[in-house]
């Protein structure tokens, strides 16, 4: 940010993508098997689908990825702020490796919730806790 008043000035700088290594396809596929589990797990637990499919394209689908992942502003910008596509892949795989186990943990819990209100015949839809998903990021910590 360069000044503050009366309005914010900020100086962008267009960068053209770095040339990349053969190896985007198969970074591309790992990264797509990660993400797909990551979906799932999302729409079980919130019932909310992406809507939309993902790019083919290695440097569209790692800006996607990015764009798409429950992760704070700041995580988002530093996947955003890499200039070369497999490095940005090869950043998403890490940040979904550190976050699956957390969302299996979370949509476990809320599956073991679900078994113990059906057995106990109550409503399935009806949460008496805050939702832990809801308008919350998972933490890379």
């Amino acid at each position: 940010m360069l000044e503050r008043e009366p309005y914010l000035v900020v100086r962008a700088e267009i960068f053209e993508e770095a040339p990349s290594s053969r190896g985007l396809d198969a970074l591309a596929d790992r990264l797509h098997v990660a993400f797909e589990e990551y979906l799932a797990l999302i729409v079980e637990y919130s019932g909310n689908e992406l809507g939309t499919d993902p790019p083919e394209d290695p440097a569209a689908f790692s800006f996607f990825v990015a764009d798409a992942l429950r992760v704070s502003e700041s995580i988002k910008q530093r996947l955003l702020e890499l200039t070369e596509t497999e490095i940005r892949l090869r950043a998403e795989i890490d940040v979904l490796e550190r976050l699956l186990p957390q969302l299996r943990r979370v949509v476990e819990r809320r599956r073991a919730e679900i078994e113990l209100r059906r057995a106990r015949g109550e409503d399935i839809f009806h949460r008496t806790a805050p939702d832990p998903l809801l308008g919350t990021y998972f933490s890379l910590n």
